[in-house]
């Protein structure tokens, strides 16, 4: 779409970029608190996965009709309502005494939380030409990057003088701040989309290579950072000796490079390309991350923390950006979510994994190779978009 049909798109994107940053507040929040979390409701490591990968289960299954949602109806009323939503049950987790309960409330969370990422990618594809979507996606992303940043200092220093469950509840509640301009600016986004004009088309690409290929690039995607947002400080923690402040401090360091990497891979991809970008960071991250399960040299293990965070965020955007290259015409928002739902079954399964296999062998060895081989495996896969016009 050419630029003077947008003239609001940077306003635009700062909305959504609101919307995912307190997205991102309440979803991290718990992160930090894990471990005492963990000690006061007497969970496993198992369980303690689970406070991850519950809000994914709502998540995976809310990916698709929103996106159907969003192309009949409109960013606007998905956003906010996703926002209320999330917020509400995001509360509602601080009250929670046992794994039944939170596991309920996550999965609402996660479900109502859909609303926000898929919708926000799919108006800044209409907002943005081609050339600048990966760009687009890149600064969005910042928003997640900055909640990820200021959660942990947050939900630490409030649950040090109020306790985690006021610590959760006062960072939901936090998320009304954003209502009045998301909903004011993303209105404003083009209707590009008619109604009646979604499943039919986007049942084509459920026949393309490249699709596939994307969906599992996103599964790990996804799945990555959300187990090393969850598992990074407790890790830390048992395995290093780090305090609580020092581990959140870590996962601080991690969030805050990954500002930068965001913008960074959409420049990268205007100027090499989408795929080349994905492959390369692929590539870099599989050895990044095996690295850092093995290490104990301090110094070492918060470089490799930088280095992970960096990487982690760094092909964000030229992958949103060929997910909308592949896409049939008018199907940006139902193929994202076809794409989402599978990056949500990663965070599903991927932390939860870290958990299990944990409490199974009696370290975390064997759930970081898993994760490494799982990335590994997807710099092959990624591989088909070479002979693909992206």
């Amino acid at each position: 779409m050419p630029k003077e049909k947008c003239p609001y798109r940077w306003l635009i994107l700062f909305a959504c970029f609101l919307a995912i940053f307190f997205w991102a507040l309440d979803y991290t929040a718990y992160s930090p608190l894990l471990g005492v979390i963990k000690d006061e409701l007497s969970l496993s490591y198992t369980e303690s996965g689970l406070i991850a990968t519950s809000f994914f289960v709502g998540y995976a299954i809310g990916q698709i009709p929103w996106g159907y949602m969003t192309d009949k109806f409109g960013g606007r009323k998905v956003i906010t309502l996703g926002l209320v939503g999330l917020s509400l049950t995001s509360a509602m987790f601080s009250y929670s005494t046992n794994i039944l309960e939170i596991f309920l409330w996550r999965s609402l969370a996660g479900f109502l939380g859909a609303a926000v990422f898929v919708p926000s990618v799919k108006i800044l594809s209409d907002c943005f030409t081609k050339d600048e979507r990966a760009l687009a996606v890149g600064l969005f992303s910042i928003g997640a990057n900055f909640g990820f940043l200021i959660t942990p200092p947050l939900a630490i220093a409030i649950e040090a003088w109020f306790g985690w469950r006021m610590s959760l509840l006062s960072i939901a509640l936090l998320t009304f701040v954003s209502l009045p301009f998301v909903w004011a600016w993303v209105g404003r986004a083009p209707k590009s989309v008619k109604r009646g004009q979604n499943f039919a088309g986007s049942k084509i690409i459920l026949r393309k290579p490249a699709f596939w290929a994307l969906a599992y690039a996103h599964f790990i995607r996804l799945g990555l950072i959300i187990t090393l947002v969850s598992w990074v400080p407790i890790f830390l923690m048992d395995n290093l000796s780090f305090s609580i402040v020092s581990a959140g401090l870590a996962l601080s360091a991690m969030n805050g490079v990954a500002i930068f990497s965001g913008p960074v891979g959409g420049i990268l991809s205007r100027r090499w390309g989408d795929f080349p970008v994905t492959a390369l960071t692929l590539a870099g991250l599989t050895p990044a991350l095996y690295v850092f399960s093995i290490a104990s040299n301090i110094p070492l293990v918060w470089a490799l923390i930088v280095v992970n965070g960096l990487l982690a965020f760094l092909y964000m955007g030229p992958m949103w950006s060929l997910s909308a290259k592949i896409s049939p015409s008018g199907q940006v928002g139902v193929v994202g979510g076809y794409h989402n739902t599978f990056a949500s079954v990663g965070a599903l399964i991927l932390p939860f994994l870290i958990g299990y296999l944990k409490d199974l062998s009696g370290s975390f060895d064997l759930g970081w190779l898993v994760v490494v081989l799982s990335c590994g495996l997807c710099f092959i896969a990624v591989q088909v978009l070479r002979f693909k016009a992206v």
